[in-house]
């Protein structure tokens, strides 16, 4: 009779657990009055400090989330009555719960320094410009002035993406992209101020309207291309011979458009032919039908063949066939 009531005795303490609340005894569960929390769930122990309490029940408690974290800088506040209800509903009883009444949580987060995001940038653009003719300049590189926060764990990347058309001149718009493991995070917009100089001709002396141009006129300087505009003269000997068209101050650019090149080829004129193919250089007599200015091209007939052809002007009174 004894065994068996022993028996009893066992198999109704092995039921208890399943069937009542589990007695925890003098634990003791302390609010925080705030707390940090990283990604994922908010778990209690994340926002409590817990004593007296069994290895098994602590257990039990590590596995009580109380919801989603805060997201961004948004603070999430937990009350002392959410966290008593989750512990009686996870079945833990005779717990002393003190500390705060209620806990604000606010998500942690890593702060990206606008030394980080400048060094990405200025690192990548080393690369891209590396190749780049002329002599190259990253003047500036702008970057959001206020706090830039991430969520803190695992480490992270920058990369560059680049928007179509770019030109790398000038104000050049990038996206820098936060990148952790295989996921993009974050994406920024920065600007680049980027000088390419080049030796361009400017004006010696004062040129005025209708002058006829010469060499002598013009000196060549350094000069920033994203302030020119893009039908600047590149090359001196482009102009030799040319009429100004407005005048021209010292230190003044030539663009195409201030410049008339005198004609090299008149109509009906007797002109050189030159026909070049590799290294063999082929010369003939034609009279050109138009009239051209350097690079205009211009319809002549060749007299050996009597075939008309089409030629670039090269020179004065020279010719020289497109193939």
């Amino acid at each position: 009779m004894r065994n068996l009531m022993l028996r009893f005795l066992v198999v109704f303490s092995m039921a208890l657990p399943f069937s009542f609340p589990v007695a925890a005894h003098a634990m003791e569960v302390q609010l925080m009055a705030s707390a940090e929390v990283s990604e994922g769930k908010v778990g209690l122990v994340d926002v409590t400090r817990i004593s007296g309490a069994s290895r098994r029940v602590r257990d039990m408690l590590e596995d009580i989330n109380l919801g989603p974290d805060s997201t961004g800088s948004k603070v999430m506040q937990i009350s002392r009555n959410e966290i008593a209800e989750s512990i009686r509903d996870a079945g833990i009883g005779d717990v002393k719960i003190t500390g705060a009444s209620e806990i604000k949580l606010r998500k942690s987060v890593r702060v990206l320094s606008q030394d980080e995001m400048v060094s990405a940038v200025r690192s990548f653009l080393k690369t891209r410009l590396i190749s780049r003719k002329g002599d190259v300049e990253i003047k500036l590189i702008s970057v959001p002035l206020g706090k830039v926060l991430l969520p803190r764990g695992g480490d992270i990347r920058l990369d560059v993406m680049v928007p179509a058309n770019t030109r790398f001149i000038g104000r050049t718009p990038l996206i820098l992209r936060v990148v952790r493991g295989a996921s993009e995070i974050r994406r920024i917009w920065v600007t680049a101020e980027i000088a390419v100089y080049s030796q361009v001709p400017v004006a010696r002396r004062p040129i005025r309207a209708q002058e006829l141009l010469q060499k002598a006129d013009f000196e060549i300087r350094r000069r920033d291309m994203a302030s020119l505009p893009v039908d600047v003269v590149m090359n001196i000997e482009n102009i030799i011979g040319a009429v100004a068209v407005r005048s021209l101050s010292p230190g003044d650019i030539a663009r195409k458009s201030d410049v008339r090149l005198p004609f090299l080829v008149k109509r009906g004129h007797l002109v050189r032919v030159r026909a070049r193919r590799g290294k063999l250089l082929i010369s003939a007599i034609g009279k050109s039908l138009d009239a051209g200015r350097r690079g205009d091209v211009v319809r002549v007939i060749n007299i050996d063949s009597n075939k008309p052809i089409q030629a670039r002007v090269i020179e004065n009174s020279s010719v020289e066939v497109l193939f």
